[in-house]
């Protein structure tokens, strides 16, 4: 039996219930996987964003940082 592979490379196949890049995070829905960061508003609701903490983390070279001092890339 051949054990699929994740589809977007951000989580291991023992580890699939997580949302992967841009998908949906926050209270109703699931954590983001390792390596991004929950951000958003209420208004236009909560993503899952590669989290950085330099701007050469960012393919955009654009590392914004949040209040609570992570750091989301800006696309």
């Amino acid at each position: 039996m051949q054990i699929p592979e994740p589809s977007d490379n951000s989580a291991s196949v023992c580890d699939a219930a997580c949302s992967a890049l841009n998908a949906a995070c926050g209270t109703d829905s699931l954590n983001c996987c390792a390596g991004m960061t929950c951000a958003g508003s209420e208004t236009d609701g909560y993503t899952c964003r590669k989290s950085c903490d330099d701007p050469s983390d960012c393919p955009s070279g654009i590392c914004q940082t949040l209040s609570d001092g992570s750091g989301i890339c800006i696309e």
